[in-house]
């Protein structure tokens, strides 16, 4: 479910969390840590692949940084 904590008893998935947020701010990008060669590669890709199907998904690098900006302007960088 959606909790770290294994006691806590939380009525929604993570899933359903993550839902609600992309609902709430439909203008998202999840920066991914991981290096996106490894994505579907890596512990966790199963996790990558659903948040991925959520949110426009982008590495954490500059250039994946400046795909994520560009995305939230609506295609159009801007610098800071």
């Amino acid at each position: 479910h959606g909790s770290l904590d294994l006691r806590a008893d939380d009525a929604q998935p993570s899933f359903a969390q993550l839902k609600r947020l992309r609902d709430r701010f439909p203008r998202a990008v999840w920066l991914n840590p991981i290096p996106r060669e490894s994505w579907r590669n890596t512990h966790g890709s199963q996790t990558i692949a659903r948040i991925g199907e959520l949110f426009p998904m982008e590495d954490l690098t500059l250039g994946g940084i400046k795909r994520a900006v560009e995305r939230l302007n609506g295609g159009r960088a801007r610098l800071f």
